[in-house]
């Protein structure tokens, strides 16, 4: 794959919503494809497209957590 391309595989529970996400994913200029079914009975939808837009997919479905503040954390258990 080209260096500034990349690729995500992406569960959707039903089918429908997965041929609406991949019509819609190519109406943006992405590749989108159905790749099958997982062990849960999700419909998994490969998208690949520029390595910058893939990565905000991936962001958007796994954000890092929140930063833990130390400070607020001690104080509301010293509170309780």
């Amino acid at each position: 794959m080209d260096p500034g391309f990349d690729s995500i595989v992406v569960p959707i529970p039903s089918r429908d919503w997965a041929l609406c996400a991949i019509e819609d994913l190519r109406r943006e200029g992405l590749t989108a494809e159905l790749e099958g079914r997982n062990a849960l009975g999700s419909w998994l939808v490969r998208i690949a497209g520029p390595a910058e837009t893939i990565a905000e997919i991936r962001y958007s479905l796994h954000p890092p957590p929140e930063p833990v503040c130390w400070e607020t954390f001690v104080n509301a258990a010293i509170r309780a």
